[in-house]
């Protein structure tokens, strides 16, 4: 009886199914009593070149070393540089994110006058800025520089009066904590300037009395002869 070399072989009636995770190597046992010869040689250089034969699942695979300590190395590498980068992305994306919700609380707690007056507000002190900045274009840097400055801080002490209010009194807290003898010295100043008004008119109301005292002696007098 001949045998059928070119016949469709039946893996699982005939019970050759290969097991699943099994690798077996197919590289031959070293023989130190083989004669080398330059085949076997350019073989063994071959097979250090493409990798042992190994099956997996049944899969005849060639698995070179050095291929894939480099594919390692490399993979490890890019994970490396991609984990680094992320985490600085990340970094620069909280601090960004802090530096928002500490700006947007400040803005909050320090715009308190109504939504609708903001955009006009900003508006008013932008044009008194600018009308400052014209006004005095041809003068000295001194004066360029304070009365765009002192225009538009009335303006905004105008236009915005509680929000105003409220950066003044943060600024003064922040100079009270920075410089207490020089802003001791400026609230006393301040205190002057503002009682300089009262003690004008009061300087006034005297000086009126003082001089319309005889006058109204003189009258007094000549509303007695009359009578």
């Amino acid at each position: 009886m001949t045998v059928n070399y070119y016949r469709e072989v039946d893996l699982v009636a005939e019970g050759v199914t290969p097991k699943e995770n099994v690798t077996v190597s197919l590289q031959p046992k070293d023989n130190t009593n083989v004669k080398v010869t330059p085949s076997r040689v350019i073989r063994k250089k071959t097979r250090e070149l493409i990798g042992d034969a190994e099956l997996v699942d049944g899969i005849s695979v060639r698995n070179p070393h050095y291929l894939t300590d480099y594919l390692k190395k490399e993979r490890e590498s890019l994970s490396k540089t991609l984990n680094s980068t992320l985490e600085k992305i990340d970094q620069v994306t909280s601090k960004y994110y802090n530096k928002e919700v500490l700006m947007t609380r400040g803005l909050n707690c320090v715009y308190t006058d109504s939504k609708s007056m903001l955009l006009p507000g900003l508006t008013y002190i932008g044009v008194a800025f600018m009308a400052g900045s014209i006004a005095v274009r041809n003068r000295n840097i001194a004066l360029r520089m304070g009365v765009p400055i002192l225009l538009s801080s009335v303006c905004f002490s105008y236009a915005l009066p509680n929000t105003f209010e409220t950066i003044k009194l943060i600024l003064h807290e922040k100079e009270e904590d920075r410089f207490p003898v020089f802003t001791e010295r400026q609230d006393r100043i301040v205190d002057q300037v503002k009682e300089l008004p009262i003690s004008t008119k009061t300087l006034i109301n005297r000086t009126t009395e003082f001089i319309s005292r005889p006058f109204s002696t003189i009258q007094q007098y000549f509303k007695t002869i009359e009578k």
